[in-house]
């Protein structure tokens, strides 16, 4: 808060403890200040309590209705109106709400001793508060709505004895009036926005000042600020309804705002209306009710009005928009739609009085008398039986006052406009479309004739698309193709005989030229046009080709796929209508590179469901080198304020882990898998996670740095790059929902069991459970205990003994584990790379970057977005799997998965020599093989498992598999971290030896890791 405003705070802060209105306080409970700016640019305080008022269970108090109240003020000639000073502020708050509101400040924590502004509860408290001070007297003395009273009389004598009976009832409940507010013995008076006088109700001058004055509206929410001062005086302006349709328009979902010349004429309209405003009259007891309905293609309309005096007085407008159903219904249907629904509008005034309905439909005289009404008539006909009226036939050039609505002239964009008389024959030069000069002339000359008929209307936007091809006239398609240097020679000697040359005379001609003339016998000249046969079915029947010449084909290929009723088909739809038209040499292949490097289609074409590249593999030899992380969330909070699942799983034991958590912030993750993963089975080699932020922080950073842990993510929207922990995801979410109906809201508290349950199965890739894996035994679970299991006679008493036994039985289970794991990844690798298509991309290609579901436009649809972006250029690659690209120099550069990128085909020649700059940066470098002679010797290895013969594996420990690299990217900086043996290479075998030496446990590295933020596949 600014150094004024905290100023102004403590002043007003110490002005309400002096007058007693606030006080210290130790409540458990603090919402904060706020300081709203006044008009004479001071300050008020005042207090946010939307968190308190969220918990605060409402007060349902009713409240007098405005429209009830002023129907009241019939029978007065004079009028008093009363405001509270500071009404709020003289009621007492109760010691369990002071406690409730408190407020901090940065003087401290203080507590109202009186009702607040802000409170949810507080407008129906005094509400309650003033109908009971001014009980017997509401509605016949006085009216009270919330603070503002206003007395009744109707002469000056009676005026000062209720005026004396109010102040008395005041002075009683020690309520206390702002003399500066208070109104007295005035035969005008303003009272909840209304100007209120003998003569009837009119709008509040300064409520209307605000109207006329109000700028055009910019934004969706200016128009519905305005729409809402406007609707509070809609009674007063008639067909309000259909004059504001074009803003109500505006205001509907998914509607994309656009000010039209529409909108800012029922802008006018409204500011003109409500400035100039009639009075309406009260209602009355005595003389008869008319209610004036009508009902028009798009809106219905009323007047009630009232015999007073020997004249019709109007007492109400009413007006709404027809619903899309609503407007279906046919013209009798939506006239007795308007009297069904106004007699309802206005069922306070006629529910019990004989009324007239008038209308200027005669329909509606016997409609209502009919005897065997059926379906939607019947339930409208039995809502008016509990009315009094009669339906009185009025013509409709006497009908005026409610006829308006449906005698509205029609705007442009009205559906009765759509077929307009043709009345000039340039509109017919417009809208038919012809390729010969002598065609356009007989249509023109025919259109001239048919003065009187009617024609369907162009759309714009269609008749703006095409105007951007132009065609050609008789002569410049003859001029093309005798300039065309493969078509001339075929129409010179079309020209000069009929008979098909000898092949010796077309030898030295292109190929193009040969072409058509292998097709002679389909080829013939009309009208000096080279045209050709194109035989659709056996048959006689065909269609006329017109031999394109090169000058024109783009255009023509252009409008047949992305002209306004091309629709970006593919290459067999475009070339099927392309066929009926126009032949040219070649021109499957030329339908095909045109489609193919259209950007519109590459963008919006559906993701590529075959594998771009061969799968990716990681392997791990021993427990906990490697782990996964990942989060499930957000769900709903629990009872405990449990949110998200933390997911923990070990790569080669598949032990899982799995963490209830309030939030799914950094801090509150790093400290979980410190305190619950490393403390009680270590720290892990490799920490391997998505690229959430939590796990991309400066704290997650900070944790792996010091645990000496490497940690890797995937890259953008990869999960399969995760795949081990995304599948147990999978597992905890079906396990869940199927034990029982309670994982809806007591799903933290079922976690532990379904992880439990998980670990006692056998895992399809290992061949044990993951209990087996890590502790060398299965646990004893319920069953086992209530079944009584038969002790196991091979486990000894002896420690020693145990210790070895178990430690056999773990290196035989993990020696098992090891060859499954292997061949289990082989198979799956073999499986996957049989639908690769091993795409393979250059330092500079051009590329279509996959975008589909994680871009968001407002007031778009997201499934008219396209699913590609481009173009990028290949910077380099990590390895097989991933790049690194970039859109422009100015960009940021990404680094992706092979699957989200496809090639990008372009009719241009695209700039990419930026890339080739720094492009040694990229290239892929060899990894040093340092010589290692003596053993144990410190090695950092990101990825791979070395073991010495110290460990005294049983088995054969040549068949303990190392993870591949492919799956971890390096660049150049990078590959000095990775060593590996003399002989070794990237691409190791599973069996073998290292210089002679026995694979053992792996050996972590004490150097300070570099390889934080690599990236995996």
């Amino acid at each position: 808060m600014a150094f004024e405003k905290q100023q102004s705070a403590d002043e007003q802060i110490q002005q309400n403890l002096d007058a007693g209105l606030a006080s210290p306080s130790n409540s458990c409970w603090a919402s904060p200040i706020v300081m709203v700016r006044k008009k004479d640019q001071t300050y008020r305080l005042c207090v946010d309590y939307r968190a308190l008022n969220k918990r605060t269970i409402k007060d349902a108090y009713p409240f007098p209705r405005i429209q009830d109240t002023l129907d009241t003020l019939s029978t007065a000639k004079w009028f008093s109106t009363l405001d509270l000073a500071s009404g709020y502020w003289q009621v007492e708050l109760p010691p369990q709400a002071r406690q409730a509101a408190a407020f901090c400040s940065r003087k401290g924590l203080f507590a109202w001793n009186v009702m607040p502004f802000g409170l949810c509860n507080a407008p129906a408290t005094f509400q309650r508060l003033m109908d009971r001070v001014l009980a017997g007297m509401q509605w016949e003395i006085c009216l009270v709505y919330l603070d503002d009273i206003i007395v009744l009389g109707k002469d000056v004598k009676e005026m000062l004895q209720r005026l004396a009976q109010v102040f008395e009832r005041l002075r009683q409940a020690n309520l206390k009036l702002k003399p500066a507010k208070c109104c007295l013995f005035r035969r005008q008076v303003v009272y909840l926005g209304h100007i209120v006088s003998e003569h009837g109700i009119a709008t509040d001058p300064e409520k209307v000042q605000k109207i006329r004055e109000w700028p055009e509206p910019m934004s969706v929410n200016e128009v519905r600020q305005f729409v809402g001062l406007a609707s509070y005086y809609r009674r007063f302006v008639k067909d309000f309804a259909t004059v504001a349709k074009p803003l109500h328009n505006l205001l509907r979902k998914h509607v994309r705002f656009h000010w039209t010349p529409e909108s800012q004429q029922a802008f006018d309209t409204l500011k003109e209306l409500l400035t100039t405003a009639p009075i309406l009259g009260y209602p009355m007891d005595s003389g008869d009710l008319i209610l004036d309905t009508d009902a028009s293609n798009f809106g219905i309309g009323a007047v009630l009005s009232q015999l007073q005096q020997g004249e019709e007085r109007v007492l109400a407008y009413g007006s709404r928009s027809l619903t899309p159903t609503e407007q279906n219904y046919c013209t009798t249907r939506r006239e007795l739609l308007a009297v069904v629904e106004f007699t309802t509008h206005f069922r306070q005034y006629l529910l019990g009085r004989s009324f007239t309905v008038r209308t200027d439909h005669s329909s509606l005289q016997w409609l209502i008398r009919m005897r065997e009404p059926e379906g939607q008539l019947a339930r409208w006909l039995e809502k008016l039986g509990e009315y009094d009226f009669k339906v009185v036939h009025r013509p409709g050039r006497c009908h005026e006052n409610a006829d308006v609505l449906s005698r509205r002239p029609c705007r442009s964009t009205c559906p009765c406009n759509l077929n307009p008389i043709l009345s000039s024959p340039q509109l017919c030069h417009q809208a038919v479309q012809c390729n010969f000069d002598d065609e356009l002339v007989n249509i023109g000359s025919a259109a001239i004739s048919l003065e009187s008929c009617q024609v369907g209307v162009v759309q714009p936007a269609i008749t703006a698309s095409t105007s951007s091809f132009s065609g050609w006239t008789t002569k410049e398609l003859c001029a093309a193709q005798a300039a065309d240097p493969d078509i001339a020679p075929i129409k010179r000697w079309m020209k000069e005989s009929e008979e098909r040359l000898s092949w010796e005379d077309v030898s030295p001609c292109g190929p193009a030229t040969k072409a058509y003339w292998s097709q002679w016998q389909r080829l013939y000249l009309k009208d000096d046009i080279l045209v050709r046969r194109y035989y659709l079915n056996e048959g006689p029947e065909f269609y006329p080709q017109i031999v394109l010449p090169q000058v024109f084909r783009k255009s023509v290929m252009h409008q047949m796929h992305e002209g306004p009723v091309g629709g970006h088909f593919g290459v067999e739809r475009t070339l099927s209508r392309l066929q009926t038209r126009y032949y040219w040499y070649k021109m499957r292949e030329d339908v095909s590179l045109w489609c193919r490097t259209c950007t519109s289609c590459a963008a919006k074409a559906r993701p590529l469901k075959r594998p771009q590249a061969p799968m990716g593999t990681v392997r791990v030899g021993a427990p906990m080198e490697r782990i996964a992380v990942d989060l499930m969330g957000p769900m709903n909070e629990t009872e405990r304020f449990n949110r998200y699942i933390l997911v923990v799983q070990d790569y080669f034991t598949k032990w899982v882990e799995a963490y209830p958590l309030p939030n799914d912030q950094a801090v509150t993750v790093a400290e979980i898998i410190v305190s619950e993963w490393v403390c009680r089975y270590g720290a892990p080699l490799t920490l391997h996670s998505d690229q959430g932020t939590n796990f991309e922080s400066e704290v997650f950073q900070t944790m792996c740095e010091l645990l000496d842990i490497d940690k890797t993510r995937t890259t953008p929207f990869r999960p399969q790059s995760d795949g081990q922990v995304e599948r147990f995801n999978a597992t905890l979410q079906k396990i869940l929902a199927t034990t029982s109906e309670r994982c809806h809201w007591e799903w933290d508290l079922m976690v532990p069991y379904a992880v439990m349950a998980y670990r006692a199965t056998k895992h399809s890739s290992t061949g044990f459970t993951p209990n087996m894996m890590l502790f060398g035994q299965e646990i004893t679970e319920p069953i086992d205990l209530v079944a009584g299991m038969p002790p196991d006679d091979t486990l000894t008493q002896s420690i020693p003994q145990y210790v070895v036994q178990m430690r056999e039985r773990l290196e035989l289970a993990h020696q098992v584990a090891r060859d499954a794991l292997g061949q289990s990844v082989e198979r799956a690798k073999k499986q996957y790379d049989k639908r690769a298509a091993r795409t393979r991309y250059k330092v500079g290609d051009a590329v279509w970057y996959l975008v589909k579901g994680t871009k968001r436009v407002k007031n778009k649809i997201r499934k008219f977005l396209p699913n590609y972006d481009g173009a990028y250029f290949i910077l380099g690659h990590l390895d097989d799997l991933v790049y690194r690209i970039q859109r422009n120099p100015r960009t940021k550069v990404k680094v992706v998965h092979h699957d989200k990128l496809k090639p990008y085909h372009s009719r241009q020649p695209l700039e990419n020599s930026w890339v080739f700059k720094d492009s040694e940066v990229w290239q892929p470098q060899e990894v040093p093989a340092p010589n290692l002679e003596a053993d144990g010797a410190e090695l950092d290895m990101d990825l791979s498992c070395l073991f010495t013969e110290e460990t005294g594996n049983s088995g054969d420990p040549d068949s303990m598999p190392l993870m591949d690299d492919t799956s971890v990217p390096m660049t150049e900086q990078e590959t000095e971290n990775v060593q590996w043996r003399e002989g070794s290479t990237v691409q190791q075998d599973l069996t073998g030896t290292v210089n002679g030496q026995m694979r053992g446990r792996p050996q972590r590295a004490r150097r300070p890791p570099r390889r934080f933020g690599d990236w995996t596949n």
